[in-house]
């Protein structure tokens, strides 16, 4: 298969002008409007200096300018970094120089960011105005241009992963064959466009022609979004999905008929979760992806019934997958990124002589060829000579009730080498170190459980992938952090 002329937008404008492409609140964008937008953006962004081959890092959170900016870059032939809005200016600083962009272009701020090394100006400077032109609607130029997804959790020198349209385009297709997504349908976009999971949406939807929904931004929860939205597809972490389950149950009603899909990934989901999911008629799919991979590589096909879903589906088109030795997953395909950025350079991507990635997640396969994922190599640790996977006692702390969200990292310990310790996200929902350490007893060895349990809550709200560098840290020395306590 090849890639039409003209990115995702343009085509369905061609063919089908008046179908509507986003929605925020009473606001409506057809897909007509949409390219003639990005048409516009276009014009704007050379203005600017803006040229083929350069890097422009986008500050913002999730907006309909944010969405028109990135396809604007990618028939340009240029590059868009999203950032974290959340991050500081030192860490800005930071990625700026170890990607090496060439503008930033921010939503919140314009010079006053204090970046000493490179031109800022702000989003609202780009003009979106409609314009009559097809100048702009030719082939995306595959080698020169792209996504730049930071990589979660990167120390020292930030390192970016490419994604080349053609990357974003077959990850679609594939996805699209395995989840029907058509015209008419909303997909709410519920995660962060620096996020890889919420660059896919765009390219799911505007491949079907389906309609993508932006939250209102007035306050609404999860629930409410989806009822008044009219939501068909969503996609969810697993603290959205403990957030969204929990509306439903203190509403005591079920979801929209007009909801299809809840689309779940991003780590571990407690099993205790899927059970209050499925018994409320939540339709749950669960996926397993990497950044590297575009997104998603195997996805469950139907939200049936809890031994189901308590593996990770099976393999999508145009990806492949094998288990390593090790237990370690591989995989490779038309989705799988061409390299990193790191250091203002390129460096084409670590693979075996057979054009194998390897993932660095541990995971065997079932009978029927679906993945069960155990945990990641890297993560693994040693305590008084003992091989400790974080992984396998975050899955046992998330069958304990009241713990929504666990991540475990070490701490070196001067008697055992390293001692595992947890952060734990309850909700707001008290619970005792007793209780917690009561019902580990019962499950993992008594070297497995953690020496300490901090509270998670308010560490980095709105994260979507938790940094553990970044938790092992503040671990390390206990600073401020709010110890669950008997």
């Amino acid at each position: 298969m090849r890639i039409e002329s003209g990115c995702p937008v343009g085509n369905h404008s061609n063919k089908f002008s008046d179908d509507i492409a986003l929605t925020k609140g009473e606001l409506q964008i057809s897909y007509r409007e949409l390219n003639d937008r990005i048409d516009a953006a276009v014009l704007s962004l050379q203005r600017e200096g803006v040229k083929p081959g350069m890097k422009v890092g986008i500050i913002s959170e999730n907006s309909i300018k944010y969405i028109t900016m990135i396809f604007a870059l990618l028939r340009m032939g240029s590059f868009a970094v999203p950032i974290n809005f959340r991050f500081r200016y030192p860490e800005i600083e930071k990625i700026i120089s170890g990607i090496g962009i060439d503008l930033v272009i921010s939503e919140i701020f314009t010079n006053e960011m204090g970046l000493s090394r490179i031109r800022n100006i702000a989003l609202r400077s780009i003009n979106t105005d409609r314009i009559n032109s097809n100048k702009y609607r030719e082939s995306w130029n595959i080698e020169k241009g792209g996504i730049v997804i930071l990589t979660s959790g990167s120390t020292g020198i930030p390192k970016g992963v490419l994604l080349s349209p053609e990357n974003h385009f077959f990850s679609a297709v594939g996805a699209n064959l395995n989840i029907t997504l058509k015209v008419g349908d909303n997909w709410l976009l519920s995660l962060p466009l620096y996020h890889v999971g919420g660059l896919a949406i765009l390219f799911r939807a505007f491949l079907a022609g389906a309609s993508i929904s932006l939250p209102n931004g007035k306050g609404k929860s999860l629930c409410e979004e989806i009822y008044d939205s009219c939501i068909t597809h969503i996609s969810m972490v697993a603290t959205q999905l403990v957030e969204y389950v929990s509306s439903l149950e203190s509403m005591k009603q079920p979801p929209p008929q007009t909801l299809e899909v809840a689309l779940v990934g991003g780590g571990n989901i407690p099993e205790l979760l899927i059970q209050k999911a499925l018994s409320l008629n939540v339709p749950v799919y669960k996926t397993y992806g990497l950044t590297e991979m575009s997104s998603q590589v195997t996805a469950t096909k139907e939200s049936v019934s809890e031994e189901y879903l308590a593996t990770s589906g099976s393999v999508l088109k145009y990806r492949e997958l094998l288990i390593g030795a090790g237990n370690e997953i591989l995989v490779r395909g038309k989705t799988l990124s061409p390299g990193y950025i790191s250091g203002g350079k390129f460096t084409s991507l670590n693979t075996d002589a057979d054009g194998w990635f390897h993932t660095g997640d541990i995971g065997s396969l079932g009978e029927s060829g679906d993945l069960f994922l155990s945990g990641r190599k890297d993560n693994m640790f040693i305590s008084g000579g003992e091989n400790v996977f974080p992984e396998e006692i975050e899955s046992e702390l998330l069958k304990i009730e009241n713990i929504a969200e666990a991540v475990v990292v070490s701490v070196e310990n001067e008697k055992y080498g390293n001692r595992p310790v947890a952060f734990i996200n309850t909700g707001g929902k008290k619970i005792s170190r007793e209780e917690i350490v009561k019902s580990l007893k019962i499950s993992i060895s008594g070297f497995k459980i953690p020496d300490k349990f901090y509270y998670l809550d308010n560490i980095e709200p709105g994260q979507v992938k938790r940094r553990r560098p970044f938790l092992k840290e503040l671990a390390k020395h206990g600073k401020g952090l709010k110890t669950i306590s008997d």
